[in-house]
């Protein structure tokens, strides 16, 4: 009979993985969104931890099996003000995007019904400091929901979504300012 052993959770989203040198986005946009999170509940779980990656995952499958066909690129992590940003895509044929912007891939176990996009703060965080540091200010959404629209309907299945967002200058600088701010203000740079 095999020896069968259960290890602890084993995360693709670690140190290893070469995010550039200095600090991410997504690292200060973690620390502003945990820090209450943390007071509250403590370290993220592995289930979360494991959403992450079912996430990460996502954007590699549709960056290497749609975009990079499509002349889509994936850039080489930009750095502005000490902070690496790495967006998904970027269309500048405008093949997805009119007149050329952004493409964010998303994946979460939330419910389509009751995602309002323009109110998920990570999503559109992420997205205003990616323009901001591209130059564009469209954002194409791809968003799985991993649990459809959460009905107990029989053939309950997974949702796709499309949504373009087009931002102002005015939005796009005052996310920035508010990442700077967040980032000077606990040493992250």
């Amino acid at each position: 009979m095999p020896k069968l052993t259960e290890l602890k959770h084993l995360s693709i989203l670690t140190p290893s993985i070469d995010r550039s040198q200095g600090i991410h986005l997504t690292d200060i946009m973690r620390a502003l969104k945990w820090d209450k999170y943390r007071e509250a509940f403590g370290e993220p779980t592995a289930e979360i931890r494991l959403i992450w990656e079912c996430g990460f995952i996502w954007e590699r499958v549709l960056s290497e099996g749609i975009y990079k066909p499509a002349g889509i690129i994936r850039p080489e992590p930009i750095c502005l003000d000490k902070i690496w940003c790495s967006p998904d895509g970027i269309d500048r044929k405008g093949i997805f995007v009119p007149g050329g912007g952004l493409i964010e891939d998303k994946y979460t176990d939330r419910s389509e019904a009751k995602h309002e996009i323009l109110e998920d703060w990570w999503f559109m965080t992420q997205a205003k400091s990616y323009c901001k540091v591209t130059g564009y200010n469209k954002t194409l959404f791809r968003i799985l929901y991993a649990s459809g629209d959460y009905s107990r309907k029989i053939g309950r299945r997974k949702i796709d979504r499309y949504y373009l967002i087009e931002f102002t200058d005015q939005e796009i600088n005052d996310n920035w300012s508010l990442i700077l701010n967040y980032a000077h203000n606990k040493g992250l740079i």
